[in-house]
This record gives C-alpha cells, sequence and structure tokens, in this order.
C-alpha cells in the first residue's frame, strides 16, 4: 500500500469562471463578456508553507468583441504559492494555451499576486499580469476577489 501524503495524493483540480472584456488594456476596451476555465493536474507540497502545482487546462470566453463571438483554447499551468502568514498567500503562475477554435490564438500569461483572506472562504487578491498574444505583449495590475467552494 502506497503511503497517504501529498507525494503519492496529489491530485488537484480547479475551475474559475467570471466576466472581462476580449481586449482588457485597449482604449476602447469593448463589451463585456465571461470565460469559464479549468483542469486538472498534480500539486505537491515541498515544504509545509509551499504549494507548487501542474495543471492541463480548457478555457473558453464568449464575447461579441471576438472575430467569432467566442474562443476554446487549451494548455498549460504551472505554479507555486507560499503562505507564510494565514491570511496572507503570494503566487507566481504561468499560463501556455494554444487555440483550439473560434477566435483562440497562442496565448502566454504571467501572473505575480499576493492574497489577503477574509475566512476560509473569500480573498481580495492584488497582482500584476502580462500576456501575450498573437506577438502583442501587454501589462497591467489586477484586482480579483476570489471566493471559494
Amino acid at each position: 500500500m502506497a503511503p497517504r501524503d501529498a507525494l503519492f495524493r496529489p491530485w488537484s483540480w480547479f475551475a474559475v469562471a467570471g466576466a472581462d472584456t476580449a481586449r482588457p488594456l485597449a482604449a476602447d476596451p469593448g463589451a463585456a463578456g465571461g470565460f469559464i476555465n479549468g483542469g486538472g493536474g498534480l500539486s505537491w507540497a515541498p515544504a509545509a508553507s509551499i504549494q507548487t502545482y501542474a495543471f492541463a487546462m480548457l478555457g473558453t470566453q464568449v464575447n461579441q468583441d471576438l472575430e467569432q463571438g467566442y474562443d476554446v483554447a487549451g494548455g498549460l499551468r504551472l505554479g507555486i504559492a507560499s503562505q507564510r502568514f494565514s491570511a496572507v498567500t503570494a503566487e507566481l503562475q504561468g499560463e501556455w494555451l494554444g487555440g483550439i477554435a473560434g477566435a483562440a490564438s497562442a496565448h502566454q500569461r504571467l501572473r505575480a499576486e499576493l492574497q489577503w483572506s477574509h475566512g476560509v472562504a473569500d480573498g481580495l487578491r492584488l497582482g500584476w499580469r502580462m500576456d501575450r498574444r498573437d506577438g502583442v505583449s501587454d501589462t497591467a495590475p489586477e484586482i480579483r476577489w476570489m471566493h471559494y467552494f
């Protein structure tokens, strides 16, 4: 029988849904649309306050400003998170996505974030996002409210 610890039972998953624009950093960001991303993979805690992860992911976005009104992309998400204090988490995350259908294209994203947790189910994330899509790079600060189920 295999030991029951974080290394031998590492399966994990994520799902994210929300609203954003197809061109968040453009002078005219356009209409708001919706997105759903999710995937499964492995996570491992090499130390008590550190969590690393790798996910295969699939995402879709629906927005009238996209060429075909939607896109579907798949790829990989890698990250590391550290929680030094009970209410503060730092995270560094990278995503590499390839287009599958619709207006999707190759897309890379790097995020650096700090989260202040409010109880066990809610947190406020402040971060910096760097995107590269179709040879164009954008950077922007982000503020996100996270609710965990």
